[in-house]
This record gives structure tokens, C-alpha cells and sequence, in this order.
């Protein structure tokens, strides 16, 4: 099992029985060129720390308007099965649209619940 920080991102990885989740706390939309964001710099952080670039689970803790665009992309190179999000400024609504043909689950999550993984997160 392995939890850790992405660089000094605000971007986590988890490994728990073979399943690998990633924790965005912002770091996906940080960038105005996204595409050039995850190919040279995520996925090869990702592929550095745990050797893969499936991802069975993202969960979003601060998801915006261009983030259906950025998972879109994420989701065509690392396989993402889940989507966890809240549904802040329409993420959630977005994300649904998006992958409403794929096999790829969306689920909401409320905030109070994005505060607290926030927290742990930081006291890590």
C-alpha cells in the first residue's frame, strides 16, 4: 500500500490492493496547457512513483468548468473506471455528459466529505 504526494503538487496517489486511486486537490487544472501537463509531467510522476498509469479511481477536490475537458483527456491514456466529484460550479453535471457513453462511473460527493479528505490529506 502506498500513499504519497505527487512532487510538490497538490496531487495524490494511493495504492490500496492493486487499486490505484489519485486525489486531485487542484493540481489538474493548475496549468493553461493541460494536455502538455498530464503527458510530461503527471503521467510520468505517476509512472515514476508507482509503476503504471491505470487509474482505477479520481476522486476531485476542486473541480472547475474545464475539468470534464482535462479528465476527458486523463481518462483516454490511464483507463479511469470511477469519477468522484463534487458538484461544484456544474463538475459533476459536466462529467456526466461527458462519459454518459463510456463505462466510467461519475458519483457526487458532498463537501463536507472533500473537507475532511482535504484535512487528512494534509496531516499526512
Amino acid at each position: 500500500n502506498i500513499f504519497q504526494q505527487i512532487n510538490s503538487m497538490p496531487l495524490y496517489v494511493a495504492r490500496f490492493n492493486q487499486k490505484i486511486t489519485l486525489i486531485d486537490n487542484g493540481a489538474l487544472s493548475s496549468k493553461q496547457n493541460y494536455y502538455s501537463w498530464i503527458d510530461y509531467t503527471i503521467l510520468p510522476e505517476l509512472t515514476k512513483r508507482i509503476g503504471a498509469t491505470t487509474i482505477n479511481t479520481i476522486i476531485l477536490c476542486k473541480p472547475n468548468k474545464r475539468m470534464a475537458k482535462i479528465i476527458a483527456q486523463l481518462a483516454k491514456q490511464t483507463n479511469i473506471k470511477k469519477i468522484i466529484t463534487t458538484t461544484k460550479q456544474g463538475c459533476y453535471q459536466n462529467l456526466q455528459q461527458e462519459f454518459a457513453h463510456l463505462p466510467i462511473q461519475v458519483i457526487s460527493l458532498e463537501n463536507k466529505k472533500i473537507k475532511r479528505l482535504t484535512n487528512k490529506m494534509q496531516g499526512a
